[in-house]
């Protein structure tokens, strides 16, 4: 078995994640070594039970003596300055649910993320049926030429009893509006990789968890690794995300073939309350029941048209944020 440097480490604040300690030095160990005193070349090449594929590769499971195996005691020798403002760590990566640290390794851990997928917002925008909508027709007392506009609802005065009255087969409907009705949205944002890593409970000799790596670790992503710990890594402690929808969803006046649905009403009183419907349009007389109707109503049914929606589409993006650079050998 080879014998690894010690590492000298200190104070580094990871602002992405939680502390790691810090100020640790991996120190000598004792025992470990063959009858003679002497000791062993690295470990075979081999995957750990539960860790193969890109795992077992990602995680130095199939190291060929490159890195410590699990269960293989850590330290000895002098102190490295090269990794003064790193902090030692074990680090598992996987595509998910990477395995929780050792009792030895508990002294603070995080889970780190890579390879963000956030597909842009889906945006629409469609509008409802026309509402709203004001409907006028002509009114001709006496049946005469000179006209008087009735608007809906209108409780307008007719002649005497007795007299008659023409109206307009068609009213002509104008205004109205239509709903917006607005659609967004924005898909789950996910993680091809996750990286678990522990900071070390203590500063005495460790073993290494199974499925983990030895690395080093530092805020930020413009550093270079360190000579022994060249498998570089920037991983994220989450993402800011702006999607969302270029403006807001409106509608515009309603157009198209639209009917007013003439119904015309005789009334008894000025309010227009007791009526009765007048279904022969053109000129007809007043008042012809057994109470005298002097006053008319319009109250048409308007239908039809459409609204044209505004366009809308997708704005912003998701941007991993707290990158954490993880050096491992």
């Amino acid at each position: 078995m080879r014998s690894w440097p010690a590492l000298v480490v200190l104070p580094v604040a990871l602002s992405a994640c939680p502390a790691l300690l810090s100020d640790w030095t991996l120190e000598s160990r004792a025992g470990d070594a063959s009858a003679d005193g002497s000791r062993p070349e690295g470990p075979p090449s081999r995957s750990p039970p539960g860790v193969s594929g890109a795992d077992a590769s990602r995680n130095g499971a199939d190291s060929g003596g490159a890195a410590p195996e699990a269960g293989e005691m850590i330290g000895d020798s002098e102190a490295d300055s090269a990794l003064s403002g790193w902090q030692v760590v074990e680090v598992s990566f996987s595509a998910s649910s990477p395995p929780t640290c050792g009792s030895a390794w508990s002294g603070s851990s995080a889970l780190l993320y890579d390879g963000l997928n956030a597909p842009a917002a889906t945006c629409g925008c469609t509008c409802g049926a026309p509402s709203g909508i004001t409907c006028t027709t002509q009114i001709f007392p006496m049946c005469g030429t000179t006209s008087q506009l009735m608007q809906s609802g209108a409780c307008v005065s007719g002649n005497e009893a007795g007299s008659t009255a023409a109206i307009e087969s068609e009213g002509t409907p104008s205004g109205g509006s239509c709903s917006p009705q607005p659609s967004k949205t924005v898909p789950q944002a996910t993680w091809t990789e996750q990286a678990r890593y522990c900071a070390p409970s203590s500063s005495t000799p460790l073993n290494l968890d199974l499925g983990f790596r030895l690395c080093v670790a530092q805020a930020g992503d413009a550093s270079t690794c360190p000579s022994d710990y060249s498998d570089q890594h920037v991983e994220y402690g989450g993402f800011a995300d702006s999607r969302d929808c270029s403006a807001t969803c409106t509608c515009g006046a309603p157009s198209g073939p639209m009917t007013c649905g003439d119904a015309v009403y005789e009334c008894s009183d000025a309010t227009c309350s007791t009526c009765t419907v007048q279904s022969s349009l053109g000129c007809f007389g007043l008042g012809t029941g057994a109470q005298a109707m002097e006053y008319l109503t319009y109250s048409p049914s308007p239908s039809g048209g459409s609204c044209a929606a505004s366009s809308v589409s997708s704005t912003g993006s998701a941007t991993p944020t707290g990158p954490v650079m993880l050096c491992c050998q």
